[in-house]
């Protein structure tokens, strides 16, 4: 499988995923959710983000992943506004394998409302198209949240990495949980 490019815009119901611009303003966006949302996001790296210019790097960082086909980072608004809430991407991606791994996060005050589900399932849908063998998503098992999502959407679990990072924020070495969807189990 050889990269072409990502879609610039993936369209839902209630969801615009688009790339998020490497400007100060957007770095300043993303800085006040994640500092609003330090406790939701505690089994996140993005946790321990202590100023702006972290995230102006990351938009930078994000852009060059984009176009050298690395990561597929995409900003979640809702539909018709520029209203940010979060964050899904695709990244860890083999092209020679057909292969990536989701992440994922969104502002607390949006969770419990599908948004999240909804996105991932946009996101999987355009890989799978696209020709993707495989998508994973490795999540905190305390993250019941993210294991939901992984769950509700049909991903396998494969096993538990011990001890694979350590959260900076909760001071602590944390397991991973591997869940994992082949294109052959995906409900087009």
């Amino acid at each position: 499988m050889k990269f072409k490019g990502f879609k610039p815009l993936i369209k839902t119901k209630r969801l615009e995923l688009k790339p998020m611009p490497a400007t100060f303003e957007m770095a300043h966006t993303l800085y006040e959710l994640i500092d609003r949302n330090r406790k939701h996001f505690k089994y996140l790296p993005l946790a321990n983000v202590k100023a702006v210019e972290e995230e102006f790097a990351f938009l930078q960082n994000s852009g060059r992943q984009w176009k050298m086909g690395d990561s597929a980072a995409y900003g979640m608004y809702l539909r018709g506004t520029d209203t940010f809430i979060g964050m899904v991407n695709i990244h860890a991606i083999s092209w020679a394998s057909a292969r990536g791994e989701f992440g994922y996060w969104m502002d607390s005050k949006y969770t419990g409302q599908g948004l999240m589900t909804e996105a991932v399932v946009a996101l999987e849908t355009y890989f799978f198209k696209m020709g993707f063998n495989r998508l994973a998503i490795l999540a905190n098992p305390k993250n019941k949240a993210s294991v939901a999502i992984a769950r509700r959407l049909g991903y396998v679990k494969e096993g538990t990495e011990r001890a694979r990072n350590y959260n900076q924020y909760m001071k602590e070495y944390e397991d991973m949980t591997i869940f994992s969807k082949l294109r052959s189990e995906w409900k087009k």
